[in-house]
């Protein structure tokens, strides 16, 4: 005969519709005595999980918020959380998702019945209602963060957002323009207003956000160094000077003389708006000594640029690219003409190097001829081969006159092969290996990014 249960050890009875019900009284953090109730189909069940809220009892783990529906928490999470810590725009971004697209479909749910599949099914009703895979995995993105924070704070056991797949984006291939657009572009914003924005862009792979940012102290028209240390952003509401993207976006770059002379007319011009402008030149606080203003000195709306564009690739007879391409222009045009992976990825302020080739650089035709030549002269050799060994090929070790140098190098039975400029070979994109220096091309060793 099993003993009866103590005061505050819980009842467990079975309920008319054959289910078994647990019932444990605990106190909430406010110090409010709530009573707690659990079902299972057997008594083993609702006993195991008694146990548990015996355990969360006894080691005050035991949190009412779970219970709160979704929406409560993430209105809490967006306030808390989310405002005092994040910049505007991703402020922004995540009201933006959770009011209009999570909160619609999961937030009558309370978060301790939050589960893995329920979240699973309400990203494929979204890809069904023909959002898009991007889309999706930025509403995965936000839920998962506001769960691990009710994970953190113990209010849930685990996140259920981790035992999820959300879609994998398509890789979308970058848009650049190849070399002789390039010219055809450059040729057609001769003498255009926005002439310095568009070559500055394209000489320095800056964001435009950090060209719009930019102030007349930031650049040396001496030596040409640009200064990039902030970027002009916007939300629905309002405008802003803000730090740069990330750590590494806080560089500075060397520019031609070509755009150091567009910068000089630049400030010619701006010192000439000025004095049409009067009384009416009235920067509004913060934004004054921008290189790039208004007729009355206020920031540039950059879908302007957006617009004049359009109307240049048109009439330059080259495809559309939007402002973001003359930036994978700068990073693609960099790669053809050898220049060093890390060299580019400085450039373009990017904090990893994997950012830069993936997104940023796309692969030329020139590349491809480039990549078709190497496998050829690979095949040719091969052939002449075919009678006999294969011709050793040597690999130089770091200390060529060190103690066992000549013992440490390898043999191998390939061909040599050496090229100057990058190509893209098995779904990889090679350049050629640089020294500790950077500078001098080795033709002995072949690397890969």
């Amino acid at each position: 005969m099993s003993r009866k249960r103590g005061n505050g050890e819980g009842t467990v009875n079975r309920r008319s519709d054959g289910r078994w019900e647990a019932r444990l009284r605990l106190e909430d953090a406010n110090g409010r005595i709530v009573r707690k109730s659990v079902y299972g189909k057997s008594r083993d069940e609702v006993n195991r999980k008694l146990h548990e809220l015996q355990c969360q009892k006894h080691d005050g783990s035991f949190n009412t918020d779970a219970s709160q529906k979704m929406a409560d928490f993430l209105e809490t999470w967006l306030i808390q959380h989310v405002q005092p810590t994040r910049e505007p725009r991703t402020v922004e971004f995540y009201e933006r998702t959770v009011r209009k697209d999570i909160i619609p479909a999961i937030g009558h749910i309370p978060l301790e019945r939050l589960k893995p599949p329920m979240i699973q099914k309400f990203y494929s009703t979204l890809l069904s209602a023909g959002r898009s895979k991007l889309t999706v995995k930025k509403i995965h993105i936000t839920l998962h963060a506001a769960l691990a924070v009710a994970e953190k704070q113990q209010i849930i056991a685990r996140n259920p957002a981790h035992f999820v797949t959300p879609p994998k984006p398509d890789a979308v291939e970058p848009l650049a323009l190849d070399a002789e657009q390039t010219r055809k572009f450059c040729q057609q914003i001769r003498n255009h207003p926005f002439e310095v924005i568009y070559v500055f862009a394209l000489d320095s792979g800056c964001r435009q956000g950090e060209i719009l940012g930019l102030k007349w102290h930031d650049i040396n028209l001496t030596t040409g160094a640009v200064k990039i240390d902030r970027a002009m952003k916007r939300t629905a509401k309002t405008v802003f000077l803000g730090a740069p993207k990330t750590k590494k976006s806080r560089r500075t770059l060397i520019v031609n003389p070509v755009t150091l002379d567009l910068f000089r007319l630049q400030q010619s011009r701006q010192a000439e708006m000025r004095r049409l402008a009067g009384d009416l030149w009235k920067p509004k606080a913060g934004f004054e000594n921008l290189v790039f203003t208004t007729e009355t000195g206020n920031p540039f709306d950059p879908s302007r640029l957006t617009i004049e564009m359009k109307k240049i690739c048109a009439q330059a007879e080259i495809p559309y690219v939007k402002f973001k391409g003359l930036r994978s222009t700068h990073s693609t045009l960099l790669a053809v003409n050898g220049i060093s992976p890390r060299v580019i990825q400085e450039r373009l302020g990017h904090a990893t190097l994997d950012m830069t080739l993936r997104i940023y650089t796309a692969v030329q035709p020139s590349m491809q001829a480039e990549a078709t030549r190497v496998i050829e002269s690979y095949i040719v050799n091969h052939k002449q081969n075919l009678g006999g060994d294969s011709p050793d090929v040597r690999i130089p070790t770091q200390a060529s006159g060190g103690q066992n140098g000549g013992q440490m190098a390898q043999k191998f039975r390939w061909p040599l092969i050496v090229f100057s400029k990058p190509v893209e070979l098995f779904g990889r994109l090679w350049f050629p290996m640089m020294d500790s220096n950077h500078h001098k091309q080795s033709q002995s060793l072949l690397s890969y990014h």
